[in-house]
């Protein structure tokens, strides 16, 4: 009986986002550096998604950030520039925060925000580990 309830259960997929400040289409040793090998960074780009034809809808990192996580152009998120957005940023209707609120997923933010100086967690992470400001020493909540 108990083996049939956990048979039932679908397998759910794990999500590996990372998102880099300037870092051009070729400087790692998965997109065809020379001798740029970072080992972990190659594997995951190897077992999983690579996107080899992707492009920025805008040159600025608080938009840029904004439109990943939202899938939305800046007009659309409200996320215009790098000015002070922390108050918008926690309004953001992300797909992290989807699959959290929604799906169930236990999720975390580990890194940059970079929509505000405010380092306090957003919604829909369960684990935040952010920087102050605009890259000051990480807290951990």
């Amino acid at each position: 009986m108990l083996g049939s309830l956990f048979a039932a259960a679908p397998r759910r997929l794990n999500f590996v986002f990372v998102l880099v400040d300037d870092l051009r289409f070729d400087e790692l040793g998965c997109t065809g550096h020379p001798f740029a090998q970072i080992l972990n960074v190659d594997r995951l780009a190897r077992e999983g998604v690579l996107y080899r034809n992707a492009f920025a809808v805008t040159l600025l990192c608080s938009p840029s950030h904004a439109t990943f996580l939202t899938g939305l152009y800046p007009s659309e998120n409200g996320i215009v520039d790098n000015t002070d957005l922390s108050a918008a940023s926690h309004r953001l209707d992300t797909w992290p925060r989807r699959l959290h609120d929604h799906a169930g997923y236990a999720t975390a933010f580990i890194g940059k925000w970079h929509m505000g100086v405010d380092d306090s967690p957003r919604p829909g992470f369960d684990r935040w580990v952010s920087f102050a400001g605009r890259g000051n020493r990480p807290t951990r909540r």
